[in-house]
């Protein structure tokens, strides 16, 4: 009977809820279940890990030799994850400069479930900087103190003779490569500019290949410009990940000397150093890169990045006479000897033309027309006589024609080659069989 009366009453408050009344008991009860409901899983994490109090951390950074990294800056981060599960760096926490004992600090409140990456550089912050990835976790209420050893970098640039290169200037880059493989460089990459002391060094922190940084090599470049504004790039610097690092660089240098075909050494003669290139498969000059004169002995000496180049002299009518391949290799003071071409004229007459005391010949340039057949060019300059009816000169390699000008304009003249290291000897004799047209074509087995 109870049971029946207990159903009644059920039935009795259920009839006497309306529609309307039913939706807000409802809807209280979902709200109830909401509010009930536990927080997510990382915000409950993160509630239950925050230190409530301050920690402070404490840095040291030393060079593997044990010295002092001081002057250095560094940042506390918080780490995370990319998208392919790499650390990287998350909130920054903070930083500061590293003292003269190679110490420094940060008071914050940490967070008992995070870990913590640390950055420190020297010169830039995000160029060689240094990054250390899973570096710390705090325990509320502690202090952490962490030591951390850094590659010092030590450069020491010497000249050709090894003589220390003292106070310097010098940059160094960070160092990239193109869609070729090849390494290059350009102002933005520019971490320092150094000098070496007096004790011929500089030194700098850098860091080595760090596979979580995307924008480095762990390669670096070293540019230097002289009092002479010649530049030298030397590239591949690499910094090792477990030991400091002496890099000692000997600059090229090439040295030489001039003589003609006499094997005499010529003095205040200039030298000029040219890019080599190619031009439709033919050696042709670059950029003019220095320009020396000889000294009083004939010699000369260039400190000058390796590479091929091509040295020119003048010769005595103002043309270049070019030395192609000129080799100039890495760290090491290269030799050249110059011997320029000696061309020996002689003027004699066997048709009365009373050859006068300050005679003199024209000298031209020959062209080809591509096979044997050479034509008169541009006249190159004139070469006065001796009393002897003799003459000396320097040409640039290549075939001429000498000229004598007689009576009624009539030309008389010879044709020969100018070859480097030889002496040329040319005798011109006014003949009958010497005299020449203007157009004539010359007949040259090369």
């Amino acid at each position: 009977m109870a049971a029946g009366r207990e159903g009644g009453l059920f039935n009795d408050i259920m009839r006497l809820l309306d529609k309307k009344s039913l939706k807000l008991v409802l809807l209280g009860l979902i709200a109830l279940i909401f509010l009930a409901w536990p927080a997510a899983p990382s915000q409950a994490a993160t509630n239950l890990t925050a230190c409530t109090n301050h920690s402070t951390f404490f840095l040291t950074l030393k060079s593997f030799s044990g010295l002092a990294a001081s002057g250095l800056k560094f940042e506390l981060y918080e780490q995370r994850k990319d998208s392919h599960g790499l650390p990287i760096a998350g909130q920054k926490i903070g930083g500061g400069s590293v003292d003269s004992a190679g110490q420094a600090y940060l008071s914050f409140k940490p967070d008992s479930g995070k870990v913590y990456a640390i950055k420190v550089w020297d010169k830039r912050s995000d160029l060689g900087e240094f990054w250390f990835f899973d570096a710390i976790r705090f325990v509320c209420n502690y202090d952490r103190y962490v030591t951390k050893y850094l590659p010092l970098s030590k450069i020491v640039l010497r000249d050709s003779q090894g003589k220390l290169k003292r106070n310097y200037d010098f940059a160094v880059y960070a160092q990239r490569y193109d869609a070729d493989g090849q390494p290059f460089f350009e102002s933005r990459d520019l971490i320092a500019n150094l000098k070496t002391n007096g004790g011929g060094q500089a030194s700098l922190y850098i860091s080595p290949y760090n596979p979580y940084q995307w924008n480095q090599s762990g390669f670096y470049v070293i540019s230097s410009k002289d009092a002479s504004s010649i530049s030298s790039t030397i590239y591949n610097l690499q910094i090792p990940s477990d030991r400091d690092y002496t890099f000692q660089y000997v600059f090229s240098s090439l040295s030489g000397e001039l003589r003609d075909a006499n094997r005499k050494l010529q003095a205040n003669r200039e030298i000029r150093l040219y890019e080599q290139i190619k031009v439709d498969g033919v050696w042709a000059l670059g950029r003019q890169l220095i320009k020396v004169n000889t000294n009083a002995s004939g010699r000369f000496q260039l400190d000058f990045p390796a590479g091929t180049y091509a040295l020119a002299v003048l010769d005595d009518f103002n043309q270049e006479n070019i030395f192609w391949n000129t080799s100039v290799q890495s760290r090491t003071n290269n030799s050249k000897k110059i011997t320029p071409s000696a061309v020996k004229f002689s003027l004699a007459d066997t048709l009365g033309e009373n050859i006068p005391r300050n005679a003199s010949l024209k000298i031209y340039a020959l062209e080809s027309d591509g096979g044997r057949e050479y034509y008169r060019d541009r006249q190159v300059g004139d070469l006065k006589l001796s009393a002897s009816k003799t003459a000396y000169a320097s040409l640039a390699p290549g075939y001429y024609l000498a000229v004598y000008t007689g009576r009624g304009n009539k030309e008389y003249g010879r044709y020969f080659q100018a070859i480097n290291g030889r002496i040329t000897t040319v005798n011109l004799v006014l003949s009958t069989k010497s005299r020449i047209g203007a157009e004539q074509v010359f007949q040259i087995n090369n």
